[in-house]
């Protein structure tokens, strides 16, 4: 750990291509090498993991972990509601068109998937580890990418805009819900 105003350098590499050496400031990946000047306490941490993972027919696999993906097609939809349940957020109701497939998880991301490439588990409830991870802030799950993306060697995931995450959840259905709010949500 490093307190206010210390200044810390760093810089890291692969090693023959197969670890996955990463420098990590309060659990979010940072970049491959820099200076950080520390603007309150830290937790500076590094660690070099052999994880393999592997994309393959919307399949990804993170140390043997299988997670399950969707491809969804491109096409048009409503996006939004009129309901009178609606916030003004969603409102109003317009017209978007998705112009290319993208992969989507069938599932929230699970605690062993994250734990696997991120490292740890931010999940407050660890009763499983295929329950999702219910418990972290943006900046996670975007070092969480970063992190996996590393892994990967490339820039293939990221997280879906509202359009996509709407229109992936829809399935293709047109009203507020695609089903018996009872049926599908706990809330």
């Amino acid at each position: 750990d490093y307190g206010r105003g210390q200044v810390v350098s760093y810089r890291y590499a692969s090693v023959d291509g197969k670890a996955f050496p990463q420098v990590r400031l309060d659990h979010i990946v940072v970049a491959p090498s820099g200076t950080v000047t520390m603007d309150r306490d830290h937790a500076l941490t590094t660690a070099i993991s052999g994880s393999t993972a592997t994309f393959r027919d919307g399949v990804l696999t993170v140390n043997g972990i299988r997670y399950e993906m969707a491809l969804i097609p491109p096409g048009e939809f409503q996006m939004g509601s009129a309901s009178p349940e609606a916030n003004d957020n969603e409102r109003p109701v317009h017209t978007v068109r998705i112009s290319r497939p993208f992969w989507f998880g069938r599932t929230e991301v699970t605690q062993e998937l994250f734990q696997a490439i991120a490292g740890y588990n931010p999940s407050k409830f660890k009763n499983g580890p295929q329950l999702p991870v219910e418990h972290a802030h943006w900046e996670e799950f975007h070092g969480f990418i970063q992190s996996l993306n590393q892994m990967l060697g490339g820039n293939a995931f990221r997280l879906p805009t509202e359009a996509e995450w709407e229109y992936a959840c829809r399935a293709g259905t047109t009203g507020d819900r695609y089903g018996e709010i009872d049926a599908v949500a706990w809330y």
